[in-house]
């Protein structure tokens, strides 16, 4: 059984990270992130840095292969491309990554012409950076909407909003260096939907392909930002729980954990983390039999319920961890430090708020808080 493990990052394209964007509304907020949990495990040793590494394993459950680019939206993807008041609208709304937009007068010889050519030169020779041209005298009514001071201005928007802007008589180092920023939010961007892409692999038990997407970030930790390596890491964590090797999920859990300290409160990290634990925690539990014996016999036996909780959540029934959960905490606050709802809790985080198990869950734990 697999649910999502969505992390809080935007889908980015391979080939062009940088489209149009806007600033006239905000970024879709992020989808809620969950994971895949509900493997039964048998230990193996496995070498966590196979995971991270992106080596394939020899034998049943190898991984590695060809995996898929992310891809964006319907967007422009040439080199340079004009931006008008007609077309505006519908890029704005198929992007999802930065652009560089020019504005400029296209007169003969002029100011504004000259700086819209040496931006053209300067992101002819960048690697994932285009160029979107907009003449302000053939798109005036834009060009007013963008509130204009002067001519030529340069835009950098990203999630749909200016993160940098330059205006006026601009000199070499000033658009080499306003076109290097860019490409700094493009290669961000990139990882981001890496990690995206490989997650939405996972999700639809597309192991191999998550594996190999996760492993080129690692490959190349220099290109990607310290949340977009630990995004990964927490995705390999993943593979081997999806791939019922504990031992190298604990691995690189245990490697999160040493090398990523900041970003252990990252919701997908947490997430990860947490499943990991859960996995670990479910392999001393005992058997699902004998454990409901003994609350056919005791139903107040707290201990067996919170092992039979943690057993039935490894498996992938949500469900019924949840309801075990809960029961404890309706029948004795008490035990454990309020150990049913701390259980329930851990559900919680692990599947993520959307999960629609755990919206049910949080109903009755409210109604459970106020009895």
């Amino acid at each position: 059984h697999a649910e999502h493990l969505v992390p809080s990052a935007r889908p980015a394209s391979a080939n062009v990270p940088l489209v149009i964007a806007s600033t006239m509304s905000s970024a879709p907020p992020p989808r809620q992130a969950r994971c895949v949990v509900g493997c039964a495990f048998t230990k193996r040793t496995t070498l966590s840095m196979r995971y991270m590494s992106g080596t394939p394993l020899a034998g049943e459950g190898a991984i590695g292969g060809p995996a898929d680019t992310p891809s964006g939206g319907n967007m422009p993807m040439e080199k340079f491309f004009d931006v008008t008041s007609a077309n505006f609208s519908q890029i704005l709304n198929d992007s999802t990554q930065p652009v560089i937009i020019i504005c400029y007068v296209p007169e003969e010889g002029g100011n504004s012409n000259t700086i819209r050519q040496k931006m053209e030169a300067e992101v002819s020779k960048t690697p994932g950076v285009v160029l979107g041209r907009l003449d302000v005298e053939q798109n005036q009514e834009l060009a007013q909407q963008l509130q204009l001071q002067q001519i030529p201005t340069a835009f950098a928007i990203h999630q749909k909003k200016v993160v940098q802007k330059l205006e006026g008589n601009l000199n070499d180092t000033e658009i080499g260096g306003f076109v290097a920023n860019c490409a700094h939010l493009a290669k961000l961007a990139l990882g981001e939907g890496i990690v995206q892409q490989a997650a939405e692999h996972l999700t639809n038990g597309q192991v191999q392909e998550a594996l190999a997407l996760y492993g080129d970030i690692l490959k190349n930790p220099k290109d990607h930002s310290e949340v977009v390596r630990a995004s990964a890491m927490a995705g390999m964590a993943m593979c081997a729980l999806f791939l019922k090797d504990l031992e190298g999920a604990k691995g690189v859990a245990d490697a999160l954990r040493a090398n990523y300290k900041t970003m252990l409160f990252e919701a997908i990290v947490k997430q990860a983390l947490t499943a990991v634990d859960m996995a670990l925690e479910a392999e001393d539990c005992g058997d699902e039999e004998d454990l409901e014996m003994a609350l056919e016999t005791d139903a107040n036996d707290h201990d067996s319920r919170n092992k039979l909780a943690i057993l039935l959540y490894s498996k992938g029934d949500f469900k019924a961890a949840l309801n075990h959960a809960l029961d404890i905490m309706k029948r004795d606050r008490k035990w454990n430090d309020d150990g049913g709802r701390k259980l329930a809790l851990q559900f919680f985080e692990s599947l993520g708020g959307q999960h629609p198990d755990v919206i049910e869950a949080r109903k009755r734990l409210s109604t459970l808080l106020f009895i």
